[in-house]
């Protein structure tokens, strides 16, 4: 490709994605969970939805991290534990 940069990291950061903003996700999974034990009893056709659900947003979020977001920060196990306390 030709751009106008001289350098490399010009260009790095010009074609690199966006961060990542992991508490977004974490936002939308449990909402999706959350809505589905809520309300999964009386509308039965809700699990597999939310099965379904989620799996796209695996298999979405397995993509967008390989080839579109940075590399993300390192973090800690402190996230997962409040989620999971969370569920």
């Amino acid at each position: 490709m030709i751009t106008k940069k001289v350098s490399i990291h010009q260009w790095i950061k010009l074609y690199a994605g966006p961060d990542v903003e992991l508490h977004f996700r974490y936002a939308v999974l449990l909402n999706q969970i959350c809505v589905c034990f809520t309300y999964g009893l009386a509308l039965p056709i809700l699990w597999p939805i939310t099965l379904f659900g989620l799996i796209n947003l695996y298999i979405c979020e397995k993509l967008q991290f390989a080839y579109f977001y940075k590399q993300p920060e390192t973090f800690g196990n402190e996230l997962n534990k409040i989620g999971l306390g969370m569920l």
